[in-house]
């Protein structure tokens, strides 16, 4: 190639030479648009694309909160999304940043949109990062939605399989939640006794990284 012997680069012929594969073994283009790596691995081996404050559309502290961040998200591949869940008006749980001007969203909007998103670009699970600050009465509202909007794809633990069983191909198609009890205005919480298990732990953390 003239570019590699004159050294005459601009960003358009550094691409050109970047992603020709007979230059560059590193590069194959036959795992551009499908997973190659082994996908039977405990979910918490894995790095997961992962969203933090999904719902908002700018800022934390006075930009709207809107639904369809939820589809953006999943549409570009990430796994793995957030919600913020407060208590909201006539029993009904909202997802907004807590304590600030931004724009508040019924929780139950959010999972019927993750519903219809979650296995567009991927069929592999997608993770709920519930941080929760509803009352009790309200995060049995969220739990009865999500049995409701979901269906046979929410993950449901049985006590039989262990976390070491739960890898990303065995979990295709499935909705996970992970649910992390805040205390909220008022002193309440979904559980204040509440002490995440093993297996709770190792997933928070593998969504972390």
């Amino acid at each position: 190639s003239n570019v590699m012997v004159t050294g005459d680069v601009d960003f358009t012929k550094f691409c050109q030479v970047i992603l020709d594969c007979s230059k560059n073994g590193w590069y194959n283009p036959e795992h551009t648009n499908k997973v190659y790596q082994d996908m039977t691995y405990p979910l918490y081996d894995y790095y997961i694309n992962s969203s933090h404050n999904t719902y908002l559309t700018g800022d934390q502290l006075q930009s709207d909160s809107d639904i369809e961040m939820y589809c953006r998200a999943l549409n570009a591949g990430c796994r793995c999304v957030e919600l913020d869940c407060w208590d909201g008006p006539n029993g009904t749980p909202v997802v907004y940043h807590g304590f600030t001007r931004t724009s508040k969203i019924p929780f139950k909007g959010i999972i019927e949109a993750v519903r219809d998103t979650a296995f567009v670009s991927s069929t592999y699970p997608v993770i709920l990062s519930l941080e929760n600050h509803t009352s009790p009465e309200q995060g049995a509202v969220m739990a009865e939605d999500m049995k409701e909007v979901f269906g046979d794809s929410l993950f449901v633990m049985d006590g039989s399989s262990p976390p070491e069983g739960w890898s990303p191909e065995a979990l295709k198609g499935k909705i996970m939640v992970k649910w992390k009890a805040l205390p909220s205005v008022g002193g309440h919480s979904l559980d204040d006794t509440h002490e995440e298990s093993t297996s709770s732990r190792k997933l928070e953390e593998s969504t972390n990284v």
